[in-house]
């Protein structure tokens, strides 16, 4: 997991922003969100709370990252809901997709607590 975490905070630093716990740290969706836009290299079409304070503003950004994923990114994610995801993080399968992991080389899924992803 920390490994996992270095690479995020990695990619994650240039937008200044940077996670310790996984399950805690995703949840609202800024991360993950910010996280997909610096590595795909592309905004979100629908704009999102950078500052979640209500439990539904944190699960419609958990939704605009699982859209994304399974929209723009052609991942597919059976049985995850946003709603599942906050505050209780499911798991939730990383695939090895050049797409969602551009500059990694995983062999087989990665699991993290929370997000996406």
């Amino acid at each position: 997991m920390q490994a996992f975490t270095s690479w995020f905070n990695s990619v994650l630093a240039k937008r200044d922003l940077k996670i310790e716990n996984i399950e805690a740290d995703l949840c609202d969706g800024v991360a993950l969100l910010s996280f997909l836009e610096i590595s795909n290299n592309k905004k979100m079409l629908q704009s999102w709370n950078k500052r979640p304070q209500m439990r539904v503003h944190k699960i419609e950004n958990q939704s605009i990252a699982l859209n994304y994923i399974t929209n723009d990114m052609k991942v597919r994610l059976v049985g995850i809901g946003a709603e599942g995801m906050y505050p209780h993080p499911l798991l939730i399968p990383l695939p090895s997709s050049p797409t969602l992991l551009p500059a990694t080389e995983f062999v087989g899924p990665v699991c993290v607590r929370s997000v996406i992803l």
